[in-house]
């Protein structure tokens, strides 16, 4: 399916690499305030926890503020990293983790972090 031959007349829709090339990226919501649904908390003894998610809408970047969901937990995030490097910060549609000045994420299967 990469090259169209005799054998494939009857085949009229796209071939593999052709319809590869039509796809397009997704577009980023970045005009959207922040928001994260927690995947999961990842605890590092002497360093703390991480909440990790995949950040929906807007983005994350040390120094804001962000609310917890449903405890309503406020708090300021320190640094946030995609891929394991420090970046400035996560844009929609990073996977990332970050860390708090306080994070309380236990006792609920589900948690959101936003704006």
């Amino acid at each position: 399916m990469i090259k169209r031959t005799a054998n494939l007349d009857w085949y009229k829709d796209p071939i593999l690499l052709d319809a590869l090339d039509r796809i397009h990226e997704p577009k980023r919501l970045l005009d959207k305030p922040f928001l994260l649904p927690l995947q999961a908390v990842c605890k590092i003894g002497g360093i703390g926890a991480f909440p990790v998610g995949h950040v929906e809408t807007g983005t994350i970047k040390p120094g804001m503020v962000v609310k917890f969901g449903p405890s309503g937990l406020t708090t300021k995030v320190k640094s946030a990293e995609v891929h394991h490097e420090s970046l400035v910060g996560g844009l929609s549609g990073d996977k990332c983790w970050f860390q708090c000045e306080e994070c309380c994420c236990r006792g609920s299967k589900t948690w959101l972090c936003s704006v």
